[in-house]
Parts: C-alpha cells; sequence; structure tokens
C-alpha cells in the first residue's frame, strides 16, 4: 500500500496510521489536507513516477552499514533529547 497511491481515505488513512507510533495521531484534517494533494491534477502520474519498479532500490539507498554507524557521533548536548525518543514499532 505504501508504494501506491490510494484510493480513497480510507486507504489512505490506513497507509499513514501504519507509519505512525501513535495511529491516533493521525488526524481527519490530516486525511483531508492529504487527500487535497492527491488529488490535484498530474499528481497520481508524479507519484508513480516517484515509486516506479524496482521499489527496493529505494529501501536499499536508505540501509546504513554497521561501517557507517560507527563513524557517527552523538554530540553530549543532543544526547538527552534523543533518550527523550521513543523507538518505533516493529509491525
Amino acid at each position: 500500500m505504501f508504494w501506491s497511491l490510494p484510493a480513497d481515505r480510507a486507504e489512505l488513512r490506513a497507509a499513514m496510521e501504519n507509519m505512525m507510533f501513535d495511529p491516533s495521531a493521525v488526524t481527519d484534517g490530516m486525511i483531508e489536507g492529504r487527500w487535497d494533494l492527491l488529488a490535484q491534477d498530474g499528481y497520481a502520474e508524479y507519484f508513480g513516477d516517484m515509486f516506479a519498479p524496482p521499489r527496493q532500490r529505494y529501501l536499499d539507498s536508505g540501509v546504513v552499514t554497521d561501517a557507517e554507524l560507527r563513524r557517527c557521533r552523538i554530540k553530549k548536548s543532543r544526547w538527552s533529547t534523543a533518550r527523550t525518543i521513543t523507538p518505533a514499532r516493529r509491525n
């Protein structure tokens, strides 16, 4: 569902709720605002082009290797904020 344009508001809500840690954070206003964007002339074609197959490439481009991760440094000033971020749930 993530890679295709939702057919209706119910599909849009399901997709947005699936991306949120707290699905109840998706409001009717968010759905209407996003739906208005999706309904604009030419947006369906744009969306299709943006997520054109092969889709695995999008996932692969976001992979951080162990070596890259080891090079990351957290500044002490940001650590207190990082500790307060709730980890994403895994489906």
